[in-house]
């Protein structure tokens, strides 16, 4: 593997960015007991669809950083226990005070609407394994079906890592045409495999930025990947992922830049918005009728909370999963 840096802070305005346009379709198309906050017939909420396709943008940011991390640690399948611990506690304890905050949120609600909250077990069961989906069962919040797609991609790529990382170029380049070519036929939505061209297109990125000798290869592929992309999303979907790419690729942040501290907070951000924004909303709607004023109160509370949970849940969860060391 060539030269690369260290830290590619550009993937944490990434992150930021997609959680904040994720953020605005949730909140332009929120529903509660009192209805829509915006008429379907208005353009806000008809022109918001272009902003759900932006949430594949982190498949394509874990195609490129998750390899990258198992290259730098020397990654062996004997140490496939430890690099699924060390992403499970980054990932698990964020998720599950989340969980937490929305039985708690809910409790809330049907104290304020008179009708009494049930919780099923076998539910939040479903949700420690991130299998709600797999067996069709609701999801607490509608963002975790990404996180459940992202376990199975940690645990695929554990697998056929000695593959994507082989220096044999037709071993390597071979798994990549499989791997597309699976994703044309096996696309149930529940599963890693319909969304390998978004996970391939950060890793065929990373090939092109840490080998000298396939850069056009590299290239002609990506764009392939971007076609077909498009053909199996939708031509938005591809924008999204060549716009990630170009900004990692051109646009060189640095640390102390106040949208990268905000994107370093991106997937607390993810994960709460919903919780903080939609509560504000949900109960705000009896003192606040203008809609759009609602929405933009509603982002920097989503923001603000956000940002303590990351400090106060995230963060440590972030620091006790990097004590999990698997180069060793």
């Amino acid at each position: 593997m060539g030269k690369i840096k260290p830290y590619f802070h550009s993937i944490d305005l990434l992150r930021g960015i997609t959680a904040l346009f994720v953020c605005l379709y949730h909140f332009i198309n929120h529903h509660d007991g009192k209805g829509f906050l915006f008429e379907e017939t208005e353009t806000i909420r008809a022109q918001s669809y272009i902003l759900i396709d932006s949430v594949y943008i982190f498949f394509m940011i874990s195609g490129f950083v998750i390899p990258l991390a198992m290259m730098r640690q020397n990654f062996e399948i004997k140490k496939i226990f430890h690099f699924l611990l060390r992403r499970w506690v980054r990932i698990e304890i964020p998720y599950l005070v989340s969980i937490i905050a929305i039985l708690f949120i809910g409790l809330l609600w049907s104290l304020r609407g008179g009708a009494p909250i049930s919780i099923d077990n076998m539910q939040l069961v479903h949700h420690f394994f991130y299998t709600a989906g797999i067996f069709e069962v609701q999801w607490l919040n509608p963002i975790y079906w990404t996180l459940a797609i992202e376990f199975q991609f940690y645990i695929f790529i554990a697998l056929i890592f000695p593959i994507i990382n082989s220096k044999n170029d037709w071993i390597r380049y071979g798994g990549i045409f499989l791997l597309s070519g699976i994703s044309f036929w096996l696309t149930d939505p529940r599963f890693v495999f319909a969304y390998f061209p978004l996970f391939i297109s950060g890793l065929l990125y990373l090939y092109y930025i840490s080998e000298e000798k396939n850069k056009n290869l590299n290239l002609i592929l990506f764009i392939l990947i971007l076609i077909q992309t498009a053909y199996l999303f939708s031509w938005i979907t591809s924008v999204y992922i060549l716009s990630a790419v170009l900004i990692v690729e051109f646009l060189n942040l640095k640390k102390q830049n106040p949208l990268v501290r905000f994107g370093k907070m991106g997937y607390s951000f993810y994960l709460m918005h919903g919780i903080f924004g939609g509560t504000f909303i949900f109960f705000m709607r009896d003192y606040i009728s203008n809609p759009y004023l609602l929405l933009v109160l509603a982002i920097p509370i989503a923001i603000t909370l956000s940002f303590a949970f990351y400090w106060i849940i995230e963060r440590p969860s972030q620091k006790l999963s990097k004590k999990i060391n698997y180069s060793k």
